[in-house]
């Protein structure tokens, strides 16, 4: 059991990186081939996307899972995956139908005209292949088929942005070539994905079943639209007081932040099953909070890094339409650091104190919306990058306190200070620097310099020993690799 828990992980874990890597390789294309009103439509596209997968199948998936493991037999399990699909199916049916009739309203609201309705459209039929694909996806790693679902995954992002670059770039389509990309690598992840579980389907509906399953499902809808609005109302609110342009440069900025994540999504993989397998342990509350220091810095550096060289980072990566998202790097690579954080805090889970999670979920999600309105009103753009990080301070803060309450990890909280105070001072320099008069070439030493000196700082504090985060790393394979030994 604990081999093949590892080896999916693994093998999970690549496929993750594997799929948001290409998805960020990617933006230096769909920024040559769209200008920033088009990304910023094809942001808000994604947008609906993520609230249909939402609202549609109302987390119909989570019940799968909860359910999954505990069918007495082969023919329980053909059932419960039928229903759900059959539902989902006819869901996305359903909502896709009636978003095409009022597909040219939607495109007047959201892109202040009607001449982005057949765009749309397309985006809709994507978003309901998506919602098939992540059926699939879920129900091959409900049968524990890691291989299967990682496949699948790789198909989807292959398919879904080589299309996306031979349509939009090679035959001139921009917009509608990436959107037309989107839906056919879906559809054929979907198909695909459906395909590997062909056993494990037919025309099975079982209406009794689909009762219990909403029954735990729809209560967690309230905390997936909490969620979703944390994440995603800095673009409703930009595109509704801002426009689509100032959507299409927050979205560059956001993706290029979002290599933060690449960091997060390996350890977040291998680090969950072995909290999990150790928690009981008296001294595991020291090594993951050392675990967490040590990463916390690391990640710290990259962000400062990130946000040092934006400008450089995007003068090579982009068109310089979009060379305006580059500020906004600075804040949204931290945010999106704090926001994947919570990982090393596992007190919630540990008790399954749940509840409390959606309380940090709605309140979250409430001083979001407020912050975001109020600060793009005051500086706009800015104003967005500066309410996604003061939200995200904002959940970790939350988090961490519950967290520590029900399961308090060893941590040396004035290092950790000393060592954001030190970011942020040289974070502000960095900012300074970029504004200055100095020769580039001088800029960009006095900005090598400025992480140099983090660096130094941290490594100083004693919060990054790169020697011992090695070898601690060493320790958990040796760890797991004992444990898979029969």
């Amino acid at each position: 059991m604990i081999k093949a828990l590892f080896r999916d992980t693994m093998i999970y874990g690549a496929s993750a990186i594997l799929s948001r890597g290409l998805s960020i390789i990617i933006v230096p294309v769909f920024t040559r081939m769209l200008a920033p009103q088009e990304y910023g439509a094809l942001d808000m596209i994604m947008v609906l996307g993520v609230l249909g997968a939402l609202i549609v199948p109302m987390e119909v998936n989570q019940a799968v899972a909860r359910f999954y493991g505990d069918a007495d037999s082969v023919a329980d399990r053909r059932r419960l995956a039928s229903t759900a699909l059959w539902f989902t199916a006819g869901g996305y049916a359903a909502a896709t139908a009636v978003a095409f009739a009022v597909a040219e309203p939607i495109a007047e609201r959201l892109f202040g005209g009607s001449d982005m309705t057949g765009a749309l459209r397309v985006g809709f039929a994507g978003i309901a292949a998506t919602g098939l694909f992540y059926l699939a996806q879920n129900l091959l790693r409900f049968e524990l088929r890691s291989t299967a679902y990682a496949i699948v995954s790789i198909v989807y992002s292959a398919v879904s942005l080589l299309l996306a670059v031979l349509l939009g770039l090679g035959l001139g389509m921009e917009l509608l070539g990436v959107l037309w990309g989107q839906f056919i690598g879906s559809a054929m992840a979907a198909a695909l994905g459906l395909y590997l579980m062909r056993e494990r389907l037919g025309p099975l509906f079982d209406r009794t079943l689909l009762r219990q399953m909403l029954t735990f499902s729809l209560p967690l809808v309230p905390a997936g639209l909490a969620t979703f609005l944390t994440l995603n109302s800095n673009r409703l609110l930009l595109n509704s007081i801002e426009g689509l342009d100032a959507v299409g440069l927050f979205g560059v900025a956001a993706r290029v932040a979002g290599v933060i994540t690449l960091l997060v999504i390996g350890l977040q993989t291998a680090l969950t099953p072995l909290i999990y397998a150790h928690y009981r342990e008296p001294d595991t509350p020291r090594k993951l909070g050392r675990l967490a220091e040590e990463f916390l810095a690391l990640a710290l550096l990259c962000c400062l890094m990130l946000g040092l060289f934006s400008w450089e980072i995007l003068a090579v990566a982009v068109e310089p339409r979009y060379f305006a998202a580059a500020p906004l790097i600075m804040f949204l690579a931290p945010a999106t650091l704090l926001s994947q954080s919570h990982v090393f805090f596992p007190g919630i889970a540990i008790t399954k104190r749940m509840r409390l999670q959606l309380y940090i979920f709605a309140v979250t999600a409430l001083a979001t919306v407020a912050l975001t309105w109020l600060l793009i009103h005051a500086a706009g753009l800015a104003g967005a990058a500066w309410a996604t990080l003061l939200s995200s301070m904002l959940f970790i803060g939350l988090w961490i306190a519950v967290s520590q309450k029900l399961y308090r990890l060893e941590l040396r909280w004035m290092r950790l200070v000393s060592a954001v105070a030190l970011f942020l001072l040289a974070s502000a320099a960095g900012l300074w620097l970029q504004t200055s008069a100095l020769p580039s070439l001088w800029t960009v030493a006095a900005k090598a310099a400025l992480a140099l000196l983090f660096l130094i700082g941290i490594m100083l504090s004693g919060l990054l020993q790169p020697l011992n985060l090695v070898a601690a790393l060493r320790r958990s394979e040796d760890e797991a690799a004992g444990s898979a030994r029969p």
